[in-house]
């Protein structure tokens, strides 16, 4: 079930010696689990650069997902998800080293209960929702969703920085047109997902992902900038399967 196949991208297709030690490192974080799924991917932002390592493993009930961020040859930020079999969040860690915050939140109902430590202070929140799910790492977990027959779908995210710091919104993600894309030195076809926030929120801030059709997986995703929010984009480089 654990086939091993590697595919590498970025500057002429190759590797660096900082990404393989990130590689390493992310590994033996996760050398407990027997089987599952690492990918790799590229985060860019004005003047910073960060490399993402996502772990992701079938729990019987769902999915853990562990992700380590290096800042880099800094560990920035450590987070751990909880997801449903339409990886929809249940529950979430989310550790920032560099900024002092470590909180947890957890779904019950309609009901999301978050406590922690938030830039050194003590934070207790409840947020009222409705049943829409919670998908806390997107475009991630809208990868069920691109395989599904769904056009469109809400959901609801918590903020970690910027004016959305520690706030919950509603997004919305609809699907969009196929096209092919070059992704590590390869043409791959996609299905573009546009996200937004839901409503007239829509107009400050949205973001595209690039999933690969086959599977749905995320390869590609570039958001606009909005106030406290710079542009990202977000790019797979490596996956082992």
């Amino acid at each position: 079930m654990f086939k091993q196949r590697m595919r590498t991208g970025g500057a002429g297709g190759i590797l660096t010696c900082s990404l393989i030690l990130h590689l390493m490192l992310s590994i033996a974080c996760t050398s407990h689990f027997a089987n599952g799924e690492t990918r790799i991917y590229r985060e860019q932002a004005p003047e910073k650069e960060y490399i993402n390592t996502y772990r992701i493993e079938e729990t019987g009930s769902g999915f853990f997902v562990s992700i380590i961020s290096y800042l880099g040859e800094k560990l920035y930020i450590r987070k751990e998800l909880w997801l449903d079999q339409s990886y929809a969040t249940v529950k979430w860690r989310y550790e920032n080293l560099i900024e002092n915050i470590d909180i947890s939140a957890i779904r019950d109902g309609n009901i999301i209960k978050l406590t922690g430590i938030n830039r050194g202070q003590n934070v207790d929140h409840i947020y009222e929702i409705d049943s829409l799910p919670w998908k806390q790492q997107f475009p991630l977990d809208l990868e069920r969703f691109v395989n599904s027959e769904q056009e469109s779908i809400k959901f609801w995210a918590i903020g970690t920085n910027g004016p959305a710091d520690m706030k919950i919104a509603q997004f919305i993600a609809s699907k969009k047109e196929r096209s092919p894309i070059r992704i590590n030195g390869a043409e791959t076809e996609t299905v573009r997902v546009r996200v937004s926030f839901a409503g007239v929120l829509s107009l400050i801030w949205h973001g595209d992902a690039w999933h690969r059709l086959s599977d749905g997986r995320f390869l590609l995703f570039d958001s606009t900038s909005a106030p406290g929010y710079p542009p990202t984009k977000v790019e797979l480089i490596s996956e082992r399967l």
